[in-house]
């Protein structure tokens, strides 16, 4: 039977990654209105303008979709924790019960 080998490290440098990205995606929404002073010509004011509303939708998606990922990182990692922890206390207390019934 195969071992399972969990990576805690990978598991909790993986949400830590995934809630920087979800604070980049955030901070974008104020980027928006500080630039489009410098857009230029009512053009290429409107194009950007099309562009940003059409990245506005995009990015509440991509922003969903990295906390809902997060989410179940973060739910992965607790769950394997909890599983080990109750597998060592369950180990400990067997050898316990097997000394004490050596005596």
């Amino acid at each position: 039977m195969a071992d399972l080998k969990i990576d805690y490290d990978l598991l909790s440098e993986s949400s830590s990654s995934l809630g920087t990205i979800y604070h980049a995606l955030d901070t974008l929404k104020s980027r928006r209105s500080q630039t489009e002073s410098d857009w230029g010509s009512s053009a290429i004011s409107d194009a950007l303008g099309s562009f940003a509303g059409d990245w506005d939708s995009h990015r509440e998606k991509i922003m969903k979709s990295v906390q809902s990922t997060k989410g179940l990182v973060d739910e992965a990692l607790e769950g394997f924790k909890d599983t080990e922890g109750k597998l060592a206390s369950s180990l400990h207390q067997s050898k316990t019960q097997k000394v004490v019934r050596a005596r």
